[in-house]
């Protein structure tokens, strides 16, 4: 009997348990909040900063939809229904920024999505969402 695959599953519980823990430790937000400005308004590309977006993406939205943005991070195992792909440029290019931007702040709840995505307010700022959404925005180029 090898120890490898118990340490695998070891793992993955350990992820799980940690990203539910996180979960139920924010805050409920109201699901009529609308996105704020951009910090340079009317300004798209200004919004955030791919480059700072990426780090957050890695310990924040990596272990749901990959390192790349394919869907297939470590916790895909663990989730129905499974993770948005980032990757896929079609359905990316259909979603709106300000829609994104609730999405990551409030939660999928919050615009019709799986309670499985969590809300991030009180954990990212506002200018850490569009850092994001610009990251998440170039991995569908």
């Amino acid at each position: 009997m090898s120890i490898v695959p118990f340490a695998q599953h070891a793992a993955v519980a350990a992820l799980a348990t940690l990203t539910l823990t996180v979960m139920l430790a924010m805050p409920i937000c109201s699901a009529g909040d609308a996105a704020p400005a951009s910090p340079v308004a009317g300004a798209k590309d200004s919004r955030g900063d791919a480059g700072r977006g990426e780090a957050d993406y890695a310990t924040y939205c990596s272990p749901c939809h990959g390192t790349r943005g394919n869907g297939r991070g470590p916790m895909v195992v663990l989730l129905n229904p499974k993770p948005t792909r980032h990757s896929d440029t079609a359905y990316m290019k259909a979603l709106s920024d300000d829609y994104l931007f609730r999405l990551i702040r409030d939660g999928g709840p919050a615009v019709g999505k799986s309670p499985m995505m969590a809300s991030w307010k009180g954990i990212l700022s506002d200018q850490q969402i569009w850092n994001l959404i610009t990251y998440i925005r170039s991995l569908a180029e």
